[in-house]
């Protein structure tokens, strides 16, 4: 049945088809903006394009017997139901502070972390205590849930750990049992322990959480904090979206669950949204704590904290490029203005002045690369096209304005100004002759104009 709904009617008026989806509607929404790669396109379309691309997918996803006669008003619908979450969200990916969330999440989680240190300081007498008693000590932060205990505790990977956060009691456990195993091990109760063993045990409680007096309890402090990072930003997701965020994190560890292999369970935990975007953040908090924020290019940036983030290699390829383009974005955003600001008198000088355009042009790879992820480029019927690495562009499309000599910059009205961010330049020309510039000597493409992308059709 057609069913024919007015602007004056909408409100009232939904299918049953739809009605009764609701709620699997918005789990669904959640799940691809959130988990999947069509989240990541976000920044790939204009506003309105983004609603519509998203609604396409996700129509045919939740309603199965959908007439397709219909399909303009589901659409209108749909629209109507999840449009202004899909524009909020494209906004967050979009805004001019890009990464704002990072920040957001780094400075939550060191939060956590200073709070949980501070505590321990204060409290380390009562915490010992009740350690060496009861084996577990239990405190709030926030709205946190903090559990310290000697007890062992096994993850869901069958290993040891020393942290791990349960979404649904807000619980954090921090686990001191490996430091002290040689203890702890043969005993099936703490009584068993002998005076000079609790001594042992409670000094070596107090120099990791507070006085941390050597490089070994230092290192072991150090880990903790990382941790707490780790599963702060898991508990940050968690009071954020509640339980769309738990749902789809119990979707992910049964379906890791069922992997048998281990190898391939753990290549499959680490690639999963959470646990990298947990990962991003705890690295960046590490090596912001150990070196600051100044790091001189991105370059090393990135090398430094490749350094912090665990299992890198065993990313996808998609994923690594991921995190590139966020880190290249966090960098930009915390670190770019005050590198421009150290570098502005080399990059206003003029190339007789010493410097050369290689040196622009080894600044303006790495935008490239962490921007785009690289580029394609063709050459068809007289225009230069470029879009992202890995995209291809149909046979069937078609450029506008055939006689006139341009380019289409990879649907991203910002091209030019993005390849040259760091640069000064008293008119717009000299900026797009820098690019035309760099797309002769490092792509053979001999461009004679610049055009604005809005001259040209999609592709």
């Amino acid at each position: 049945m057609k069913i024919i709904i007015t602007e004056s009617q909408f409100e009232q008026i939904i299918p049953n088809s739809v009605r009764r989806r609701l709620s699997e509607i918005s789990d669904v929404l959640y799940e691809m903006l959130n988990n999947t790669d069509i989240g990541e396109e976000a920044q790939e379309y204009p506003e309105d394009d983004y609603v519509d691309y998203v609604i396409e997918i996700l129509l045919p996803e939740v309603i199965y017997d959908i007439d397709w006669s219909d399909v303009a008003e589901y659409e209108e619908i749909f629209k109507k139901l999840v449009g202004d979450k899909i524009r909020q969200f494209w906004k967050e990916q979009n805004q001019d502070s890009l990464n704002e969330s990072d920040s957001d999440k780094l400075t939550y989680s060191n939060q956590y972390a200073d709070l949980f240190f501070e505590y321990c300081l204060k409290n380390i007498n009562k915490i010992t205590e009740k350690l060496i008693s009861e084996a577990y000590y239990e405190f709030m932060i926030n709205d946190l849930n903090v559990v310290i205990t000697i007890d062992d505790l096994i993850n869901s990977n069958g290993q040891r750990t020393i942290g791990e956060y349960d979404d649904e009691t807000l619980t954090l456990r921090i686990v001191l049992f490996d430091y002290f195993k040689k203890f702890l091990l043969p005993i099936d109760d703490l009584g068993e322990l002998s005076n000079d063993e609790k001594e042992i045990i409670i000094g070596g409680i107090k120099n990791i959480l507070v006085t941390a007096n050597n490089e070994f309890a230092r290192n072991i402090q150090e880990s903790i904090r990382q941790v707490i990072q780790h599963e702060i930003v898991h508990h940050y997701a968690n009071v954020k979206y509640g339980k769309k965020y738990s749902m789809s994190t119990a979707k992910l560890e049964l379906i890791k669950s069922e992997i048998k292999n281990t190898e391939k369970q753990i290549g499959y935990y680490v690639n999963m949204p959470h646990e990298i975007d947990a990962n991003f953040i705890s690295s960046l908090g590490r090596l912001i704590d150990n070196h600051g924020k100044n790091y001189g290019d991105f370059q090393i940036f990135r090398e430094m904290f490749l350094d912090y983030f665990p299992r890198f290699d065993e990313l996808s390829s998609n994923n690594k490029e991921k995190i590139n383009r966020r880190l290249y974005k966090f960098f930009e955003t915390l670190f770019g203005k005050f590198w421009k600001e150290q570098n502005q008198d080399s990059l206003n000088e003029s190339e007789d002045e010493g410097i050369d355009r290689e040196s622009l042009y080894v600044i303006m790879d790495d935008i490239v690369d962490l921007t785009y992820g690289g580029f394609n480029i063709t050459e068809k019927e007289g225009y230069v096209t470029i879009y992202r690495k890995g995209q291809m562009l149909s046979d069937n499309s078609k450029i506008a304005h055939k006689n006139v000599w341009g380019m289409l910059w990879l649907k991203d009205v910002n091209f030019v100004k993005n390849l040259t961010k760091y640069f000064s330049f008293d008119t717009q020309k000299e900026s797009d002759n820098l690019v035309m510039d760099y797309l002769r000597d490092r792509y053979g493409i001999n461009a004679r104009e610049v055009e604005d992308v809005s001259k040209f059709s999609n592709y």
